[in-house]
């Protein structure tokens, strides 16, 4: 095929293969400096897991708060 170059696309795959980096969770996929170096799923699953260590340790609401008037 005229024009094109066997090849290219592999290659700039390799290059890609060894600039980005590795998720910081082990996983095996790659991650991202948006994510914090984490794939996109260890990036979720690292959220939920702090979201729900902040639900544990916050204090529960007061009591009277959560009473409807009569």
């Amino acid at each position: 095929i005229p024009g094109r170059r066997s090849g290219q696309p592999m290659e700039n795959e390799q290059q890609q293969a060894q600039t980005a980096p590795s998720c910081r969770a082990g996983c095996g996929f790659f991650g991202a400096s948006a994510t914090e170096g984490y794939c996109s799923q260890c990036f979720k699953n690292t959220l939920k897991r702090q979201q729900d260590a902040v639900r544990l340790t916050s204090p529960a609401p007061s009591q009277t708060m959560n009473h409807s008037p009569s």
